[in-house]
């Protein structure tokens, strides 16, 4: 049963949500617009001998010790895929692609959601289904003022996502950037289907420098892709990267001569650092990161 678990297949990546979570998604959007919470109906007492809640802490230590192994070392799993969620959500709300940070945070979090569920974590699977319940809300938005509302609900929910799971990341735009980039291209492979890539960004990928130090038999594992297509990831990962040096260096070129000879070395310093917008070639320049590669 363990190693059923770890799993992933397409049974997990169902984007049917239950009419409960339908109902908390419209509380979260009214409180989300208008900013403030109100609650005008009277407060209902309960008998606390009669409504006991259990917390997934006291049930982890109140079910057997096979059980509750299990379920210890898929917390620390789930927490290790999870863990670029704030720097993906960070980076959405900053400006970055709406449409592919969703999907690149929806292919993370989905099969962790089934999961869950299987191992029996109630509140860590209600939490996190509620989350991925957003992100789907929020890929279906198309209205402008919609869209800028869904990002401050994810904010604030994937602050309370980090919280809970005891997530620990750092933030970083440029890396974020760089991996859309890259999801970017592995969505127009000719070798790869769609579930390949499903299955690769559903391992937590942080950055593109991480994927590039993590050893082939290790995401092979982890994502339960064949060695033969994880070397064309690897393929694809050393083309790309190769393209957004070239493409550094074509923008230090235009930065440098545009700054004026008499200017002093301290400003041109200030002007040639400032390049977190330029990383990927697909963004600034609309270049093919294939065909920038092979010229």
């Amino acid at each position: 049963m363990k190693e059923d678990l770890f799993i992933r297949d397409e049974s997990m990546l169902s984007d049917e949500l239950p009419d409960d979570l339908l109902e908390e998604i419209d509380l979260a959007l009214g409180e989300a617009i208008s900013g403030v919470r109100e609650d005008k109906s009277p407060e209902l007492e309960l008998d606390p001998e009669e409504f006991q809640f259990i917390s997934d802490e006291t049930f982890l230590a109140e079910t057997d010790y096979g059980t509750f192994e299990m379920q210890k070392t898929f917390l620390e799993m789930a927490k290790q895929v999870l863990a670029p969620l704030g720097r993906y959500i960070k980076a959405f709300v900053q400006g970055e692609d709406y449409w592919l940070t969703l999907e690149v945070s929806e292919m993370m979090v989905s099969p962790l959601v089934s999961q869950l569920e299987q191992v029996e974590l109630t509140e860590h699977y209600e939490k996190l289904s509620f989350f991925r319940a957003l992100l789907l809300l929020a890929k279906g938005e198309r209205d402008p003022q919609g869209q800028k509302v869904m990002k401050n609900v994810l904010k604030k929910s994937s602050k309370e996502i980090e919280k809970f799971f005891q997530l620990k990341s750092r933030g970083s735009r440029v890396a974020v950037k760089n991996l859309l980039g890259f999801y970017r291209l592995l969505k127009y492979s000719d070798v790869l289907t769609d579930l390949d890539v499903r299955r690769f960004f559903a391992v937590g990928i942080p950055s593109l420098t991480w994927l590039k130090k993590t050893h082939d038999q290790e995401l092979a594992s982890l994502s339960g892709i064949s060695m033969e297509k994880i070397a064309v990831i690897r393929d694809l990962t050393k083309e790309y990267m190769v393209s957004l040096k070239e493409a550094r260096l074509i923008r230090s070129d235009q930065l440098a001569a545009a700054i004026p000879q008499n200017h002093s070395s301290e400003s041109s310093r200030s002007v040639m650092i400032d390049r977190d917008f330029i990383l990927d070639p697909g963004y600034a320049f609309n270049v093919d990161p294939l065909k920038s590669s092979e010229s």
